[in-house]
């Protein structure tokens, strides 16, 4: 991957990062201040996450697709690629959910063993309880579609042209269709089983999106001045204070694909190492910030804090998730993917060579 390439999406990478924060601090107040209401748009970071995707899968992977690379190559770099932080997250999770439990005095700490082995696995085991789909740790969710559609774009017929506006569509309608009926975009993938099995429909639509920006080439040739607006446009977006189920639709179909659209310029030298270092960490960032949060709220030492400074303990549990995200990026995901690579490349699949993975890090997108 040569450096220009790279540096061609950097303010997609640093809206990633953005975006995982504002995530996080939605979460945050949720678990550590409930009683007040803050960022009730953030939920869109998601579908971004999910645009955002398809749009950098397609462009590292369909055409090396459509030249014959083998899907078990592909497929071999998305679980490298997105596996070991995710087994981190999902492990770390499960730990301090158990925690809790045994906190709470062991009540149902069968339940919670039940469900933290299975969500390990990632099966949304606190359905079955009547609780969110991963409440060792709801940003899986999130994950599990992306699976999905990394599994979809690689026996679907996209890289066989087959989708086009039509189709786009046809999803797009699909989406609104699901949105209408349980009256609600954010609750989609997590909240019911119904809900969960919607997650399709939330994914379906924003990473085919993503796909067809790539495809139709509406990315090409932007001004930076486009990619600084775009970096200013999604956190206004995620910030709004109003909205329902069909601006959110508004968004999804129109205003997160044009931030992506106009993100692709590149970066100048001086911006360019904060955007790459917001990309780095936003996957690793959003899959713990959660269990640290957890691990905040049921510290003893940090009740006061909670109770009369909430904000406070919500920056403080930010800030250690970065460093946690830092410390896992640098020290474990690297190392562990370059391992994986090594192996991979020292037993091709089917007599084709599989090539190194660079890539900038993603949380919800694509490895190049």
């Amino acid at each position: 991957m040569t450096v220009k390439r790279t540096n061609h999406f950097l303010y997609l990478d640093g809206m990633r990062g953005v975006a995982a924060i504002f995530v996080a601090v939605l979460h945050g107040y949720l678990l550590l201040d409930p009683t007040r209401a803050i960022l009730p748009n953030a939920h869109l970071a998601v579908d971004f996450f999910f645009c955002l995707s398809g749009f950098v899968i397609a462009h590292a992977y369909a055409d090396k697709l459509d030249a014959g690379m083998p899907v078990a190559n592909y497929l071999g770099r998305r679980i490298i690629r997105l596996a070991p932080l995710l087994i981190a997250g999902l492990v770390l999770g499960a730990l301090v959910y158990i925690a809790g439990s045994v906190a709470k005095g062991g009540h149902q700490l069968s339940i919670a063993l039940i469900i933290s082995v299975l969500s390990i696995e990632m099966v949304p085991a606190g359905l079955l309880f009547g609780l969110q789909a991963y409440p060792t740790d709801n940003s899986v969710w999130s994950l599990f579609f992306e699976l999905a559609a990394n599994i979809a774009f690689a026996f679907g017929t996209v890289r066989r042209r087959v989708i086009n506006a039509g189709t786009l569509a046809v999803f797009g309608l699909i989406l609104a269709l699901t949105a209408w009926h349980f009256r609600s975009i954010d609750d989609l993938g997590y909240q019911s089983p119904s809900a969960f099995l919607g997650g399709f429909a939330r994914v379906a639509f924003p990473f085919l999106t993503g796909v067809m920006i790539w495809h139709w080439r509406l990315y090409k040739d932007r001004h930076a001045i486009w990619s600084w607006a775009a970096f200013l446009a999604l956190p206004l977006l995620l910030v709004t204070p109003f909205g329902n189920w069909q601006t959110d639709l508004v968004a999804i179909v129109l205003v997160i694909p044009l931030i992506v659209i106009t993100g692709t310029a590149a970066a100048g030298p001086r911006i360019a190492p904060a955007l790459k270092l917001l990309g780095e960490l936003s996957y690793p960032f959003y899959l713990i910030h959660q269990p640290v949060m957890r691990i905040f709220k049921n510290l003893h030492a940090a009740r006061s804090l909670i109770q009369h400074h909430p904000g406070s303990a919500v920056a403080m549990a930010l800030a250690v998730s970065a460093i946690g995200a830092m410390i896992l990026s640098r020290l474990y995901d690297g190392p562990v993917r370059r391992w994986l690579t090594a192996l991979m490349q020292d037993e091709p699949v089917a007599g084709s060579r599989l090539l190194t993975i660079t890539s900038p890090a993603e949380a919800a997108a694509a490895a190049e």
